[in-house]
């Protein structure tokens, strides 16, 4: 299932899928793409700012990944505290080198 923030914390879908035990029990991982939108948005898209108490409708055993290739220090640490103090969260930093020459 691909969604927005906007639909995710809307009461239809708390209702209709969040409460489905099937989905519940089909779902293995929750992605966030672009995870440094989430925060940086949030002061005027309200739903991004929420993303956390999704996750206190999701079972623990699901884990969440984010996502994102722009990522600086600060918005990273914002997002360790949003998500942190929201049933756990495991934030593994991964670094990418590009490669300008073309040559991979």
């Amino acid at each position: 299932m691909i969604t927005s923030p906007e639909i995710l914390n809307s009461r239809k879908f708390r209702q209709e899928v969040l409460q489905n035990e099937q989905f519940l029990g089909n779902l293995v991982l929750v992605a966030i793409d672009e995870l440094h939108v989430a925060q940086q948005w949030a002061t005027f898209r309200e739903e991004y700012g929420q993303l956390h108490k999704l996750r206190a409708r999701i079972p623990r055993s699901v884990p969440w990944f984010g996502t994102s290739a722009t990522l600086d220090s600060h918005t990273l640490e914002a997002a360790k505290f949003d998500q942190a103090t929201s049933n756990g969260f495991i934030f593994l930093t991964l670094l990418f080198y590009r490669f300008t020459n073309g040559i991979y």
